[in-house]
């Protein structure tokens, strides 16, 4: 067996592309992916979902998605605008690395492979958030 997996530009282990595989499973065309970069790029592609933010070049101002979802997954966002975030962009699942520390009660984690982990973001939580 091959370690690992090329997909154009990025080698990936075997682990995170199956992950990869089970988002595009548990998940439905309707749903929309927060994802870490580099994982972004090539999500869309692998797994037929639709992401906040892709590649640069196919993504609406790419620039800002990026330093947005840079200061998500570092923690800078308050909790005002990680909600406004997710709401206003209709996020249902996040994909981070497993040692990510994300807030628990907004974020149910619903698997776990490689150095990915696959986040469903409880929608309950934020509808009564924004209450």
């Amino acid at each position: 067996r091959r370690a690992s997996y090329f997909h154009r530009l990025h080698n990936i282990s075997r682990g995170d592309y199956l992950l990869l595989r089970t988002a595009a499973r548990l998940s439905s065309p309707s749903d929309t992916f927060l994802v870490l970069w580099p994982y972004n790029v090539i999500f869309p592609g692998v797994t037929g979902r639709k992401t906040y933010t892709g590649h640069p070049l196919l993504t609406i101002n790419a620039k800002q998605k990026d330093e947005i979802v840079n200061r998500f997954f570092s923690n800078q966002l308050t909790q005002a605008e990680t909600y406004k975030l997710l709401q206003d962009n209709h996020i249902t699942f996040v994909l981070a690395y497993s040692w990510a520390e994300l807030p628990s009660g907004l974020y149910d984690m619903i698997a776990t492979e490689g150095s990915l982990a696959l986040y469903r973001v409880n929608q309950s939580y934020l509808k009564s958030y924004s209450k």
